[in-house]
């Protein structure tokens, strides 16, 4: 009763924003529950699952790429709904609610340290942001590992905030269990600890991040042990770590810096939740009413940004909480540029714990050109809400057409049967071992690749889903098996071992 006095004694932007929260969450419930995952949340969703079937971390096993490295606190989440979901026969749903939990818990986050450090039409603002930007809609929806790190890592700065110093300490450990990106929390924390404990910085602040790299060192530590690498595959050539990976080859730095597809386009199209941030990817069909849509989401997307434009002015940087958002949100967009620079690839999902952050920033532009703002804001949470709704009814429908092929594997094959596939994905779609075919970014390492024997099937699949193995890669493979299974309508041929 005293939850729901409180509630009707709430101003209406106060009530408009708790509105607004319910909302985000319920829609990425919904959309986890339909979206049938591709990419890396299929090989992220094969370990969890692989977990909770044999209460272990995979390392050499066939989930669909050659080593297990990741930090694993996603994965057992994941394992945990797998099996309370399992009891219902609903395992896999049960991996997919996993993330929708830690993005609805990074939406109410971003409400309360918005709230906690500024005014309610900043919280507002900030929470649309941090709701409806397709990045994180896409990473709440999708069994992605990133929120996972991302939550508690807003989680340990709002713990601190409040003066919850040793359980901040702890969540900052288990943020770096989620994701090691979570280190770039570390400058805005030390800053509130030095806020806070002044008279005490040194002690507080050597407690507070021994406390976390506790929490966290049995996972880094059972890295270094068996891959001589605790963050294996970075830094690979640092600390000599076992097996060469993608990671260990460095290209042209300053060439990938100047490449604005590579660095920027790609950057802010993955931030509007285009997959992989590649243009290409917007022009799949060929409807020109489709496409002229996509144009005019694309101009949207542009004009979205155009408040972060309008931070950049005295009467913001008097605040000194502006400055501490700021400063939370640098590091992780170092972060962004650092990897571009090493390694020739940007996600921009690695700054995803920014994202309330931004919105805050964002906030602040939005206050001081108020002009439009209501039709604006209301344009930002339709279409970008439609939009990544529509895109997963979308990539589901097109897996979803490969049904047939998958039952045939599911009545033909043995349920420990080997396959040869394209990517890391497809072994968990037919619920078989799997290894990715020679030439693929996730065979690399000969040693690691299965015996000929061993292998049982080769699955090989070419539309809008999946790339085909390459023809030389096939080639390879030929000589030991036979066709058995061929659907011209997926473009999927199954080869057996003879």
């Amino acid at each position: 009763m005293n939850t729901i006095k409180n509630f009707r004694e709430q101003g209406f932007v106060s009530k408009l924003t708790i509105a607004i929260i319910i909302f985000a969450i319920i829609l990425r419930f919904v959309i986890a529950s339909y979206t049938i995952e591709g990419g890396d949340p299929c090989y992220h969703a094969s370990a969890a699952s692989f977990l909770a079937k044999n209460l272990r971390f995979p390392l050499f096993d066939y989930i669909g790429r050659e080593i297990f490295a990741h930090e694993p606190l996603f994965h057992i989440a994941g394992a945990f709904l797998y099996n309370l979901f399992g009891i219902f026969g609903k395992g896999s749903l049960g991996i997919s609610m996993a993330s929708p939990l830690f993005g609805s818990g990074m939406v109410v986050l971003a409400f309360l340290i918005s709230r906690r450090l500024f005014d309610k039409y900043t919280a507002l603002f900030a929470v649309i942001f941090t709701s409806f930007l397709p990045l994180s809609i896409y990473h709440s929806t999708t069994a992605h590992i990133d929120m996972a790190g991302a939550f508690f890592a807003l989680l340990s700065f709002y713990l601190l905030i409040i003066g919850r110093f040793y359980f901040s300490s702890i969540a900052f450990g288990l943020s770096l269990l989620g994701r090691i990106n979570s280190l770039f929390m570390a400058p805005a924390l030390a800053c509130l600890i030095f806020k806070k404990y002044r008279k005490n910085f040194f002690g507080k602040f050597l407690v507070f991040f021994m406390i976390g790299f506790l929490v966290a060192s049995p996972w880094y530590a059972r890295n270094y042990t068996l891959l001589h690498n605790p963050v294996w595959p970075f830094l690979n050539s640092l600390f000599g770590g076992y097996y060469k990976s993608a990671h260990d080859f460095k290209p042209d730095k300053l060439a990938y810096m100047l490449n604005v597809q590579d660095a920027y386009i790609e950057v802010h199209l993955a931030l509007f939740g285009v997959p992989d941030g590649k243009y290409e990817n917007l022009f799949l069909f060929k409807n020109n009413l489709f496409r002229t849509g996509i144009v005019l989401w694309v101009v949207f997307t542009i004009i979205s940004l155009v408040p972060l434009l309008f931070i950049f002015k005295k009467k913001c940087f008097r605040n000194k909480n502006f400055r501490l958002a700021l400063w939370v949100a640098l590091p992780y967009l170092f972060f962004l540029y650092f990897y571009q620079f090493n390694y020739g690839n940007t996600s921009t999902r690695y700054m995803l714990t920014a994202v309330p952050f931004l919105g805050i920033l964002w906030a602040f532009g939005i206050k001081i050109n108020k002009a439009l703002v209501i039709a604006f804001l209301i344009l930002f949470a339709v279409v970008f809400s439609a939009s990544e709704a529509a895109k997963s009814a979308i990539i589901t429908h097109q897996w979803k057409n490969l049904d047939k092929d998958f039952e045939w594997v599911e009545e033909n094959t043995g349920k420990s049967a080997l396959f040869i596939v394209p990517g890391q994905c497809l072994g968990y779609r037919i619920g078989r071992q799997s290894f990715p075919a020679r030439g693929t970014g996730y065979n690399l390492v000969p040693s690691l690749e299965p015996p000929m024997g061993k292998i049982g099937y080769i699955l090989d699949i070419s539309n809008k889903v999946h790339s085909p193995i390459k023809k030389d890669s096939l080639a390879y493979y030929m000589p030991y098996f036979q066709k058995v299974y061929e659907n011209n309508e997926t473009n999927v041929v199954i080869y057996k071992r003879k």
